[in-house]
């Protein structure tokens, strides 16, 4: 984190987000600009495939979604 920040400049905006290895090499190590997870996770998955490291990308998702309300269970009388 303190070498490539996290940046997501380019998301807000609303430019693309090239994730070929040339692509992400220029912007986060040429060029010295941080980020976007998939970026780092890009160039990271690289370094560790260099050193003979077998690594498989994965991706997720934060889904920010409301609690559904609890229903009680019905009592017996």
């Amino acid at each position: 984190m303190a070498a490539i920040p996290f940046e997501n400049l380019d998301v807000l905006l609303g430019r693309g987000i090239r994730l070929d290895l040339a692509s992400v090499t220029a912007k986060l190590v040429t060029a010295r600009r941080g980020g976007y997870c998939f970026e780092h996770g890009t160039l990271f998955q690289a370094a560790l495939r260099a050193l003979g490291i077998a690594a498989t990308a994965h991706a997720a998702r934060v889904l920010l979604v409301a609690p559904r309300p609890r229903r009680r269970a019905p009592t017996c009388s």
